[in-house]
């Protein structure tokens, strides 16, 4: 159907509002950039300001940046000339062969300048004692000056610290600007592809016409198990040349591009190769050949291609055609993945880290995060997509049984797999859990015993169909992932050595298996067995799984302001605890609030928390820890993240700088009452949360943050050659 005017100006009006929704969310990332530089500069300010806290009262140094100097400057230099005036030795020949007559005036003039500055500098707090000299007045008055200029600028700093939205407010509208970028994106994609017509000429569509016919018959040959003659392939690829127009961006794996791309030099303007760690360097060769670009993506933490050549083979070839020298041993076939390759060969300005992470629950991704990726990632799990049955996100069902070594290799456990059974039976039937279910263990042979153990319930194996059931390796769960996984680790007593020598060289199939869960990671196996095993990763995680300190510490609620007075309550780890946590903590009480301190919710222990009557709910996070700390975009990435979870899970978030609370507490507790206040007249209805805040955009609570969902829709213009 031919696209109208009408369809043309929408796309152009999309394109329109596209680019200033790009353009807003570049606005917010400078701002982010000012909030970084705004607050490093206060810290530095206050370090210099910190000897004027001593010379300056209270309110001189509050105040700081509203007072006027100059006049006082002005008495300064006044008084310093009329010591010198004063002084015999400083004068010239003739004064002083006149100092008789002069000596009386000169001393009028200092007792007048001395008289100015303490007018000038009383009104600021500066008091001088009467038997001090006027030098000592002279010094102390410079150093007075001295120091009300660094709490000023300080102060004036401050007061802009205070008026930029802090990290929480920042993070809330990050995430809407992403979110409204990524429908606006659909939206240009969708008009794109409606004026499709405008861009196919007669011939355009002829060879369209003919690719989509050739291929129907290629498609029924190969259902057919028919041949299909060379003639056909050839005008196949002649005519796929023609498409790119109409079928700008092709998907495609490395084994089956040899026969659907046309095998051309550059025919593509790029290629995007996922999972690369896992791809050999010469399955990846060809589509290389095709394109003029190419985006390389792997996790070498993860599967490896699996190679048949034999290490001796793979050097006598390399030695053999002269490949150690040039182009290098990192071309090896076997040792190197595609991955290993590129990321040893790529600029470091074009290696981009990708280190938040989209997929599973804080609690079984933060294993993985600490063995294997030295705590780089950053979790971004948007928490409401998240399906889980009741109970922890991540626990260890504890079960011995004996390991046997199959005939067929590997490793099978009789009463490990009997309990992943029966825990399947409970989640999907008992429990009703509505979630996707997989399980993951590191031997074919076990999976293959679960399999046979669930084709015999007649009453599981229907159930589980419906939940987009696997039983796996990690091999055949790379890029999938399911709501909750059952690993079953295989390791009890009897291991054998070689079951054991093959997990010890496999943590990235371990990692892989793990991190496939979403929501709930359960593991059934020998929890001892685990924890003192060889394999150093199985034994740390079984340690982490069984540790019940791993989850976040109860703390000490008050229900009332009146059971603690005005002390700081006492809590599980006071040493995580701030001084200025205490400090705020006291004001809010004073002011009639009942904040909870060190509060628990999910993996995030909250420096105070307010609970409303009608179920609103504050996080208000005091930078103490990082003090006398320059912050950078990590720190605010990862502060924006925890606040987007605890968004997500309906709390609002107000971040206080230290020096907000140290040096503007009164305000920073009005902007707590002005949360109290505003939430308080909210209806008591949990549910109506993210629709109230939708439709609130100038709502006074806003700028604590608001409940949405990140989201990243990246759209691509143009992918192949036209």
């Amino acid at each position: 159907m031919r696209p109208t005017e009408d369809d043309r100006q929408a796309y152009e009006s999309i394109l329109n509002k596209l680019q200033r929704d790009s353009e807003a969310l570049d606005q917010l990332a400078l701002q982010t950039s000012h909030l970084i530089g705004i607050r490093n500069k206060v810290d530095e300010l206050e370090h210099v300001a910190e000897d004027a806290r001593k010379i300056l009262t209270s309110a001189s140094f509050g105040d700081a940046d509203k007072l006027s100097i100059t006049g006082a400057e002005s008495r300064i230099a006044d008084l310093r000339e009329a010591i010198r005036r004063s002084n015999c030795q400083s004068a010239s020949f003739l004064g002083r062969l006149f100092w008789t007559f002069l000596k009386e005036t000169r001393r009028r003039r200092l007792v007048n300048s001395l008289e100015n500055l303490d007018a000038a500098l009383a009104p600021l707090g500066f008091q001088r004692t009467h038997d001090s000299s006027p030098e000592q007045t002279l010094l102390r008055g410079v150093e007075f000056l001295d120091a009300l200029k660094a709490a000023s600028a300080y102060q004036a700093t401050l007061r802009v610290l205070s008026s930029t939205p802090d990290t929480g407010a920042l993070a809330a509208q990050v995430a809407n600007q992403t979110r409204v970028l990524a429908e606006r994106s659909a939206e240009a994609w969708n008009s794109w592809t409606a004026l499709l017509p405008d861009r196919l000429n007669e011939h355009d569509r002829a060879a369209l016409g003919d690719y989509a016919a050739i291929l129907r018959t290629i498609s029924k040959a190969d259902e057919e198990g028919g041949t299909i003659s060379k003639q056909v392939w050839r005008r196949y690829y002649q005519l796929a040349a023609k498409t790119t127009k109409a079928l700008p961006c092709w998907a495609v794996t490395s084994l089956s591009a040899r026969g659907r791309v046309p095998f051309t030099a550059g025919e593509f303007d790029l290629v995007v190769i996922d999972e690369a760690s896992q791809c050999d360097i010469a399955s990846a060769l060809p589509l290389l050949f095709r394109a003029k670009r190419a985006v390389v993506l792997g996790d070498p933490q993860q599967l490896r291609h699996i190679s048949r050549l034999p290490e001796q083979r793979d050097q006598a070839l390399m030695v053999k055609h002269n490949l150690l020298d040039n182009p290098g041993p990192s071309w090896g076939y076997r040792a190197n993945s595609l991955y290993d390759l590129v990321a040893a060969r790529a600029k470091s300005t074009s290696i981009v880290v990708l280190r938040d992470h989209h997929r599973s629950h804080p609690d079984i991704i933060n294993f993985s995060n600490s063995f294997f990726y030295g705590g780089r990632l950053r979790v971004a799990t948007d928490y409401r997509r998240l399906k889980r049955p009741e109970g922890p996100a991540i626990r260890w069902v504890n079960v011995t049984g004996n390991v046997v070594r199959p005939p067929t290799g590997g490793a099978v456990n009789q009463a490990e797999a009997a309990a992943i059974i029966q825990e399947l039976r409970r989640i999907a039937i008992a429990e009703r859990f509505s979630g996707e279910v997989g399980v993951v263990t590191p031997f074919r042979a076990q999976a293959n015993l679960i399999e046979e153990l669930l084709a015999r319930d007649n009453v599981l194996a229907p159930v589980l169909a419906s939940h987009n059931f696997i039983c796996e390796t990690a091999h055949k769960f790379q890029g999938d992932e399911r709501d909750l996984i059952l690993f079953s680790p295989v390791v009890s007593s009897g291991t054998p050595a070689g079951a054991t020598g093959f997990l010890k060289s496999q943590g990235n199939i371990f990692n892989v298996g793990i991190t496939r869960a979403r929501g709930a990671l359960v593991v059934v196996g020998d929890a001892a067995a685990c924890a003192s095993s060889e394999v150093e990763y199985l034994g740390a995680f079984a340690r982490y799984v069984t540790n019940p300190g791993r989850a976040a510490s109860q703390t000490v609620a008050l229900s009332t302001p009146t059971e603690a007075g005005r002390d700081y309550p006492a809590v599980v780890h006071p040493e995580r605890v701030s001084d200025w946590e205490k400090v705020l903590y006291t004001a809010l009480v004073d002011a009639g609030l009942r904040p909870i301190p060190q509060f628990a919710v999910d993996h995030y222990q909250l420096d105070l928390a307010l609970i409303r009557p009608n179920g609103r709910r504050l996080d208000i996070e005091i930078d103490g820890e990082r003090y006398h700390r320059d912050w950078d975009g990590e720190l605010v990435r990862r502060d924006q993240l925890r606040s987007l979870r605890l968004i997500e899970m309906g709390w609002d978030v107000l971040r206080l700088w230290v020096y907000e609370v140290r040096d503007s507490l009164p305000a920073s507790v009005s902007r707590v009452v002005a949360w109290v206040e505003a939430a308080d007249a909210l209806p008591d209805v949990l549910g109506a949360r993210a629709a109230s805040y939708s439709r609130s955009g100038s709502a006074p609570w806003q700028r604590y943050g608001v409940n949405i969902a990140l989201t990243v829709t990246c759209m691509t213009r143009r992918v192949c050659r036209s």
